[in-house]
């Protein structure tokens, strides 16, 4: 008779199985030698992982994490530096988090980012998001930064669409300031959130997210109450082409942060 049941050894599956084996071939060819941890001990250790996620989507979750880690170690050395099953599972939230963005597992954490998050930092957080903070507000800089380098693309078709970016680039706030204010937000709509999900990186800036169309209608209402969706929507579709390709072109360089004018971000002044 077990008295406590969260002590209880779980009931691996065929499938816990078959993810041991997957990440057991990763992390031996990242640490380059052979794991002889027992595939039994293994898929135990996924099936506990499995079970303490508490959720219906706990298989998914788990897929996606794993198939995310395999890929990025392939190339990139593991800043995780995963040495077992064991520890995988000890370290599967901050994989989980970059999972779901599909970040580099390596993503530079720029100075100002840093600051942005410290500065946030003192406010209320649910459980296990300040750990998030500098990478929330790093994720939501670069995409920024995206978004205003694509503002530079001229429309030449549209004067009125074409006035309104060119009001916008002499309008929007430093990048600094525009992260502040994002961070704050989301910390308002999640603070007293008792179900909260854990993934604080998933509300970082996204240019295709409706959150972001609505910062977008919302600098259109200042420029032309009238006109203000329609505003909004003729530039999401004017430049979203354009936001792609400013990210593409970040992926693989170095993060030295800079604004849509390829200058050095301003500081924030004392």
């Amino acid at each position: 008779m077990v008295f406590f049941p969260e002590l209880e050894k779980p009931i691996a599956s065929e499938r816990d199985i078959l993810r041991v084996r997957k990440l057991r071939a990763a992390i031996s060819e990242s640490l380059g030698v052979i794991q002889r941890q027992w595939i039994k001990n293994g898929a135990i250790e996924i099936a506990r992982l499995r079970k303490s996620l508490k959720d219906e989507n706990s298989g998914a979750r788990l897929d996606r994490a794993i198939n995310w880690y395999c890929k990025h170690i392939q190339s990139h050395p593991d800043p995780f530096r995963v040495i077992s099953i064991c520890h995988f599972r000890k370290v599967f939230g901050i994989i989980e988090q970059k999972a779901s963005r599909d970040v580099p597992p390596d993503l530079p954490i720029s100075d100002e980012a840093r600051e942005v998050a410290s500065y946030v930092k003192g406010l209320r957080w649910p459980k296990n998001s300040k750990e998030q903070l500098e990478l929330t507000v790093q994720l939501t800089l670069n995409e920024y930064a995206a978004f205003r380098k694509a503002l530079y693309k001229k429309v030449d078709d549209n004067k009125l669409l074409d006035r309104f970016r060119e009001w916008l680039l002499g309008r929007m706030p430093p990048p600094y300031r525009f992260a502040t204010s994002w961070l704050k937000r989301i910390n308002t709509k999640v603070k007293d959130w008792k179900d909260w999900s854990g993934n604080l990186v998933a509300r970082a800036m996204k240019f295709d997210s409706q959150a972001f169309k609505d910062e977008l209608t919302g600098w259109g209402r200042q420029y032309s109450p009238r006109y203000s969706i329609q505003l909004a929507k003729e530039l999401y579709e004017e430049i979203k082409d354009e936001v792609a390709k400013a990210k593409d072109g970040r992926k693989g360089k170095k993060n030295t942060h800079r604004n849509g004018n390829g200058q050095g971000s301003p500081r924030r002044r004392k």
